[in-house]
């Protein structure tokens, strides 16, 4: 990760550091398919890319012009880049659900760039301006007696403490957004500070009830949302926190 422009929230990737976010990238969605499989068979996986522009009026009203990067006119652009990728999984999740006889559970999910005009800060906070999130919206019913969110919580910080062999600790977010019933974030401790690199939120704003034997059925969705960009960062913070640790060559 290096940064050449004059910006700090801006990197560079190597062809080493690809090659690590694409095996990034597939550790975690094979591990979530697999733990939220053994919480119930059913589920189902759809993996989709959408584009970095989204039209405005998709985007959460909390995010202002001064949030977003938009195009500069009077009027301001009917298209921004995205934010944040869950509007344009879930605007996918309807258009989806109009055509195809998909059941829940289910879960769509995608890794993009995402965009904030994020106020300058060190390297070491990784609040980038354009960054990838790797995020998973996992649609089930609200009668659904499990609690997915609690049971699968600490497998999920289990499956970070295996990807970067650091300490990583659960706790209850410090703040609750408007479409969330419930935030548990994951964070890793890389020696300088405890740092967030996962978010489970209990989401209650899916906008229809998909149709069930043909009754509409509320839903909730369970958000698991990562930053790859701190993941690659952590992994490479632990080679300096453990520069002792080198091949004893025994032969």
């Amino acid at each position: 990760m290096q940064f050449i422009y004059n910006f700090n929230s801006l990197p560079f990737y190597t062809e080493q550091e690809i090659l690590l976010k694409e095996y990034i990238i597939n550790f975690i969605h094979l591990n979530v398919k697999d733990i939220l499989k053994n919480q119930n068979r059913a589920w189902d996986f759809h993996r989709i890319e959408s584009p970095c522009l989204i039209p405005r009026d998709l985007v959460n009203e909390n995010y202002t012009n001064e949030d977003l990067w938009v195009q500069e006119s009077l009027n301001h652009s009917d298209v921004v880049l995205k934010p944040e990728t869950t509007p344009a999984t879930y605007a996918f999740m309807l258009e989806y659900f109009k055509h195809n006889n998909a059941l829940p559970p289910v879960c769509f999910w995608q890794v993009s760039k995402s965009f904030r005009r994020e106020q300058d800060q060190a390297t070491k906070h990784c609040r980038f301006k354009e960054f990838y999130q790797q995020e998973f919206q996992c649609l089930y019913t609200k009668d659904t007696k499990n609690n997915y969110q609690e049971n699968i919580i600490n497998d999920l910080a289990e499956m970070f403490l295996n990807l970067l062999a650091l300490p990583v600790r659960v706790v209850l977010s410090d703040r609750l957004p408007d479409y969330s019933l419930k935030t548990i974030d994951i964070e890793v401790y890389n020696a300088d500070k405890w740092m967030e690199i996962c978010s489970v939120s209990l989401r209650k704003d899916f906008p229809i009830n998909p149709l069930i034997k043909n009754k509409p059925t509320e839903c909730y969705v369970l958000e698991i949302a990562t930053g790859v960009d701190r993941l690659i960062y952590n992994i490479q913070q632990r080679q300096k926190v453990f520069p002792e640790l080198k091949v004893n060559n025994l032969l």
